[in-house]
């Protein structure tokens, strides 16, 4: 999808141009060279914000639902989860993510994670397997079933994918010092409930943790993380389950120990997600809570290993603009 000014750009080259075949010495060539300008330097300045030393970390404004974007040095791309709907008529992959992931940019990932198969998190990975270009694709060992699983075969077989399985211990090599740590689930673990086999991700730059990506994890696998003895520390904690009180857990805030915390849940949710009880823990810690439902999508950026600034963007930009509000810094 092309930028708006680069839309413009091209509106006024085309209406403009046939002035010039017909009166090439009175053409208005100021307005021309404008027009030009607009189409190609906003694309540039975008590709200058790639080759900036610094991670982005968005989660996505899905409803009650979850997707997250890592961007990182070089313009590379990681997508953590898709959100999704029950709706039989609305895709939220083709309607949100597709637009959102190529605007200004083509259609292509070098990794997506899925937590867990749960349609809040994997219906909208059908849509994007099967229209993006994905160098990889990891999973917890789990894929979604019946309709959503045809439309993910589908998709593999469209693509010549095949997802990878990932337990604790394991460390996925993103580029530019950048890692994505495997600490949840154990090879050992095991639960009838798909929200404890969630994967735990986290997100590491240079040796300095920055984000802990926790699914739909709950108590049992929080627990399970915390007797092996796993380092959860980070800058960012993105609230396991929507911040529902079945993840509550104070194992989790003391091991993570984050400055800021993210949730992403549906604005007055039949849930109502997050639970009092957690935002009440965060509160008392001194934990900042910032949450799709009331700020839209939020951004995270590290212009450097352990200095982050968490801001609020009401509406989409490659880079930080001056419309954008600040919920928090350390």
């Amino acid at each position: 999808r092309p930028l708006w000014p680069e839309m413009l750009g091209a509106a006024v080259v085309f209406c403009l141009v046939p002035a010039y075949w017909r009166r090439p010495h009175a053409a208005p060539w100021a307005l021309i060279v404008g027009g030009l300008l607009l189409m190609v330097v906003p694309h540039a300045l975008m590709l200058r914000q790639d080759a900036r030393d610094e991670v982005r970390l968005s989660v996505l404004d899905v409803g009650q639902s979850q997707a997250v974007l890592v961007s990182l040095p070089g313009g590379a791309r990681i997508l953590v989860d898709g959100g999704g709907t029950l709706s039989r008529t609305f895709d939220l992959g083709r309607s949100v993510l597709g637009p959102v992931l190529t605007w200004g940019r083509p259609p292509r990932l070098d990794a997506v994670f899925l937590s867990h198969p749960d349609a809040d998190h994997a219906q909208g990975l059908a849509y994007i397997l099967r229209q993006f270009q994905a160098g990889a694709l990891y999973t917890n060992g789990q894929l979604p079933r019946g309709e959503l699983g045809e439309e993910f075969s589908a998709a593999f077989a469209a693509r010549g994918l095949a997802p990878e399985a990932l337990v604790a211990g394991r460390s996925i090599a993103l580029g530019d010092d950048v890692q994505m740590e495997v600490l949840h689930p154990a090879a050992t673990f095991a639960s009838r409930n798909s929200n404890e086999n969630s994967l735990v991700l986290r997100l590491v730059w240079r040796g300095h943790p920055l984000a802990l990506l926790p699914g739909d994890v709950q108590r049992t696998g929080i627990e399970d993380m915390v007797d092996a003895g796993r380092d959860l520390r980070a800058e960012v904690l993105l609230l396991p389950h929507h911040g529902s009180k079945s993840s509550y857990s104070g194992m989790l805030y003391d091991g993570v120990a984050p400055g800021q915390a993210l949730v992403s849940c549906g604005p007055q949710n039949m849930y109502h997600f997050p639970n009092s009880a957690v935002v009440a823990e965060l509160e008392l810690r001194g934990i900042p809570l910032a949450s799709t439902a009331e700020s839209g999508m939020l951004n995270v950026l590290w212009p450097a290993p352990g200095a982050v600034l968490v801001l609020q963007t009401p509406f989409i930009t490659p880079s930080p603009t001056p419309f954008d509000m600040f919920l928090g810094a350390r």
